[in-house]
């Protein structure tokens, strides 16, 4: 099993602590009297019925600042407070001191009173309070904050203490310290709860009481240090100290300029916490020996060949941020599996993931702006077998999906007005393109395996107007789900084209869009009616041979109803199309008057023959 280390750097600042004042009123008592409520979530034992009347209260909520707030400890033992002193004056509960804080006598700002308690091992020990009063009016506000302890173990046996209050949070021990190797300086400080605490950070606390932290904590070095590089810092690794597969935790708020990957081990690494290294890079060293990482929350540029031949990635996540990716940012990584594209990343630079050959799913982010994917960006990813395009997209560069041989269809937005020479070649055993509007591109290179086209909305074309498809000799199958056929000869010369699916009817039909090699044509294969099946006549060229066309109807019950308009197949040499119903000739079918089809053309359906009656039915 791999080892995994959790390491973090906590880098609180006390000048930055906050306390917050909430008010919440009393019930009960006489005017003037001041409303408070403590902090410490284990003294409202003292607080049965309210903190008395007329005033405001408080809560300190308090919080920490600079970086590392996720590295936080909990585990607290509560204290029995048995009473507190001022004034020369003892008071055995928190109200009954409450009520001499909001008297002239206590003064406003910041006081530390005394108070005993007794400890978990038994012992009576006097500490202090810490009070927070001010004045607003008629309104005091008053936050009460208790002094705890937290047991470090010491070497070679016995404790030390450190007093802390919850809100500020502990000062690691130790003062600052570094050894340096390899001209890395590595900050020394202590592991607790397998996390790294430089001496001198600020560990937050969630909940209140003492913290016996002897069997929590160890003093240790970080794995991970700094020299400088500019005017930045190089991110390295203390390679003595790592396993094979350790996971790494790294949190501050220095500049990192670059990542220098360690020679011997491989690494796992968690980067959200690296607030200043907002452009990512690496150096060219070892990146065989980064097995997946976690971007830093901020980070805004992927640099050029950040990962480049990082063949042992297997893990990236990206943080909502991202703006750029960079030229050959994930080259060869022949590990990696999955991406998600960030919304704010609006292009994808040249060779970005090319020869990633395990990469078998791409997702783009809701709301991407994705317009460009340049040349070759997923060339070579050959298990790649699902991707969906961004509806903001408008170019595809050349290459940019040769070699995909795991993808066998793409859907193409209706934004996309240029796709590049081989975008799409050499792909699956047979592809499908769905484009889903009526654009104009004005590059389009036919891909040398296109099986099947579907066209959401109308025929695309080039700059001249013409259709994108003249001439293709690859296409084989061709979907309407619709729009206008509304091109003249829009599939001409496609010889290999020989079926064609409607799931919808055109409304509009061009001179011949149709080649005469088209043998079967379907219709009703749709989720919606297919109302106006007319014209059918204009498909083809005047004069093509009928005799070898099959026209099948989808009319069963589970797909939805087909209407054939007046005319749409009695037209000359109409009676030699062969007609096939999936059901019944008469199911699921609405015809507009007798001349729909030749009158006494013939059809069988379930070894019944039956024949058009001239007076809008099929009869046996």
């Amino acid at each position: 099993m791999k080892n995994k280390l959790l390491y973090g750097f906590v880098l609180f600042s006390l000048c930055s602590c906050i306390i917050a004042f909430v008010s919440c009123g009393g019930g009960g008592g006489g005017g003037g009297a001041v409303g408070a409520s403590l902090s410490d979530a284990e003294y409202t034992t003292h607080n049965p019925g309210g903190w008395g009347g007329g005033g405001s209260g408080s809560s300190s909520g308090g919080s920490s600042g600079g970086n590392g707030s996720n590295v936080t400890i909990s585990g607290s033992t509560p204290l029995n407070v048995t009473g507190y002193s001022f004034g020369g004056q003892t008071y055995p509960t928190v109200e009954a001191l409450n009520e001499v804080i909001g008297t002239d006598a206590f003064p406003e700002g910041q006081t530390l009173i005394n108070f005993t308690c007794t400890t978990a091992t038994g012992a009576t020990e006097t500490r202090q309070v810490r009070v927070t009063k001010t004045v607003d009016g008629n309104n005091i506000n008053v936050s009460i904050e208790h002094q705890y302890k937290a047991l470090f173990p010491v070497s070679g046996g016995g404790t030390q203490e450190i007093n802390f209050y919850k809100n500020d949070g502990i000062v690691v021990p130790g003062g600052s310290g570094t050894i340096t190797e390899n001209d890395f300086e590595f900050e020394t400080g202590w592991e607790v709860d397998n996390i790294f605490c430089p001496s001198g950070s600020i560990i937050s606390v969630a909940s209140s009481g003492d913290l016996d932290l002897t069997s929590r904590a160890q003093q240790k070095t970080s794995p991970y240090g700094y020299k400088a590089d500019g005017a930045g810092y190089k991110l390295g690794f203390r390679e003595s100290v790592l396993t094979a597969g350790d996971y790494i935790i790294v949190n501050t708020d220095r500049k990192i300029t670059k990542l220098q990957l360690p020679s011997t081990s491989s690494i796992n690494l968690d980067l959200s916490g690296a607030t200043n290294f907002k452009t990512v890079n690496l150096t060219a060293d070892n990146p065989g020996n980064l097995t997946s990482i976690t971007l830093p929350s901020n980070a805004e540029t992927i640099a050029m060949s950040a990962f480049s031949g990082c063949t042992n990635l297997t893990s990236v996540t990206l943080p909502s941020t991202l703006t750029s990716i960079q030229t050959e940012a994930f080259l060869g990584c022949s590990s990696l599996t999955e991406i998600t594209i960030p919304a704010g990343v609006t292009s994808l630079a040249d060779d970005t993931f090319k020869t990633c050959s395990s990469l078998s799913s791409v997702t783009f982010a809701p709301g991407s702006q994705l317009t460009t994917i340049n040349m070759r960006v997923f060339q070579g990813c050959s298990s790649l077998s699902t991707i969906t395009l961004p509806s903001t997209l408008t170019s595809i560069g050349e290459s940019a999906f040769e070699n995909c041989s795991g993808l066998t269809s793409i859907n193409i937005p209706s934004n996309v007005t240029s796709i590049g020479t081989g975008a799409f070649d050499e792909i699956g055993n047979g592809l499908t393109l769905t484009f889903a509007g009526h654009q104009t591109l004005t590059a389009f290179d036919y891909p040398n395996n296109l099986h099947k086209v579907v066209l959401g909305n109308g025929v695309p074309t080039n700059s001249s107007n013409a259709s994108i498809f003249q001439n293709d000799t690859y296409l084989t199958e061709l979907t309407f789900q619709g729009g206008q056929l509304d091109v003249n000869n829009a599939f001409s010369g496609c010889t290999a084209l020989q079926t064609v699916t409607f799931n919808s009817y055109p409304s509009v039909i061009q001179t011949a869009p149709l080649p005469d090699n088209v043998h079967n044509i379907i219709i009703g294969l749709g989720q919606v009616p297919i109302e106006n099946v007319k014209d059918v006549e204009l498909l083809f060229s005047t004069g093509r041979n009928y005799s070898s066309l099959t026209v099948t109807f989808y009319n069963d019950p589970s797909k939805p109803g087909i209407r054939i308009n007046e005319g749409a197949f009695n037209f000359t040499d109409a009676n030699l199309i062969t007609y096939t119903f999936v059901a019944h000739p008469n199911v699921n079918m609405t015809y507009d008057n007798g001349n729909c089809f030749p009158s006494g053309k013939t059809t069988v359906f379930s070894s019944t023959t039956f024949t058009w009656n001239g007076s809008g039915s099929w009869q046996q």
